[in-house]
C-alpha cells in the first residue's frame, strides 16, 4: 500500500497533528501529507485554526504530565504558528489549570474555624 493511500482517508486535524510532530514520521510521509493538504487547499484562516486546535491539545497534554517542582516548562515549536503564539496559549492554558486547581486547595483556616 503507498503512503498517499495511508494518509489521504486521514483527517485534516490528523493530518495537521502529523505535521506539527515531524520527528516522528519519515520524511516521505510529510512530503505527502503537505501535497494532500495542498490538494485539500487547507491554507489560510482554516490551517490556523486547525494549527492552534492541535497545539492546544500538545500543551494541555504537556501540562498535565508537568511537574511542578521537578520539570522545567519549555514551550514547544510549532510549524505553523509562532512562538509568540504558542507562549501565549501556555500562559491561558497554565491560568486556567491554576485557577481550577486553586479550587481543590485545602483551607486550613476555614477548617480550623469550623467552616
Amino acid at each position: 500500500m503507498s503512503i498517499y493511500l495511508t494518509y489521504i482517508p486521514k483527517s485534516n486535524l490528523e493530518l495537521l497533528t502529523i505535521l506539527e510532530s515531524p520527528e516522528d514520521y519519515t520524511q516521505e510521509a510529510i512530503e505527502v501529507i503537505v501535497e494532500i493538504f495542498e490538494e485539500r487547499n487547507i491554507e489560510g484562516e482554516e490551517l490556523r485554526a486547525l494549527a492552534k486546535e492541535v497545539n492546544q491539545k500538545k500543551i494541555d497534554e504537556i501540562i498535565m504530565k508537568l511537574d511542578p517542582l521537578n520539570d522545567e516548562l519549555i514551550p514547544h515549536k510549532s510549524e505553523y504558528l509562532d512562538s509568540a503564539e504558542i507562549n501565549e496559549m501556555y500562559k491561558a492554558t497554565l491560568k486556567k489549570f491554576m485557577d481550577r486547581k486553586e479550587a481543590f486547595k485545602f483551607n486550613v483556616w476555614l477548617y480550623a474555624l469550623g467552616g
